[in-house]
């Protein structure tokens, strides 16, 4: 509902819910698919990315996002008027959670969600990224303020309803043994934080991703160190 006036079409895959989530996208007029779970959302989303190459921009967001646009006029004419000029566009994620345990995961932060539809790929079994399909580099983002999303899906309930933290912790595990880079030490770490595990191995972790760091926003080595905090006192 929260895209209504904002998109030409919206593109669902199913990845095998059991609930009435298929029905609700095709009631609201979804272009609806399925494709098989792979335990990798980059190739899930690639399934999807293959049939919007019409567009000219793509946004992407999940079934527990909201996107917030007060005036989507405005943003579509933004968008067409950088059509063809523009890689990619970042918007800012609000983390909507409970004041508990979860506390130091709510938080807010930009990231790339609306990019051009044509020679993109989507890599990275968790937390995946958008980047150059020719030449595998990320692409080149600017910010956008015109919109924004809020993710309910780091609720203390949601998580232990979905058993959401062990499900992340077992992707971030499986790709960081795979491909050892920075990102993976941070996911792998940000999973363990969430799941309660080893804070020191973590901790480890996190030292890695800000080993690699030199590229990422002050922001972004601010919520590093933050984190890097939060495990220390834990131990």
């Amino acid at each position: 509902a929260s895209l209504r006036g904002v998109v030409d079409r919206i593109e669902v895959c199913d990845t095998g819910s059991v609930d009435s989530t298929a029905r609700i996208a095709e009631d609201a007029g979804a272009h609806l698919s399925f494709c098989e779970w792979r335990d990798d959302f980059g190739w899930a989303r690639n399934q999807v990315l293959e049939r919007s190459r019409d567009a000219w921009f793509v946004l992407w967001i999940d079934a527990d996002e909201r996107l917030e646009c007060a005036d989507p006029v405005l943003l579509r004419r933004t968008l067409a008027t950088f059509a063809g000029s523009v890689d990619a566009i970042s918007l800012e994620v609000q983390n909507v959670g409970r004041d508990d345990e979860d506390s130091d995961h709510h938080f807010s932060f930009r990231t790339l969600r609306i990019f051009r539809a044509t020679e993109t790929v989507f890599e990275g079994a968790l937390h995946e990224v958008v980047r150059d399909a020719r030449t595998r580099r990320p692409l080149e983002t600017v910010d956008l303020d015109l919109a924004g999303l809020r993710h309910h899906g780091y609720t203390t309930e949601t998580i232990n309803q979905r058993s959401k933290r062990a499900r992340n912790l077992e992707l971030a595990r499986a790709e960081y043994e795979r491909t050892g880079g920075e990102k993976e030490a941070l996911d792998y770490a940000r999973s363990l934080s969430l799941a309660g595990g080893d804070a020191a191995t973590a901790l480890r972790l996190i030292d890695e991703a800000l080993s690699g760091a030199e590229t990422m926003s002050a922001g972004g080595r601010a919520h590093l160190r933050g984190l890097a905090g939060n495990l220390a006192l834990r131990l």
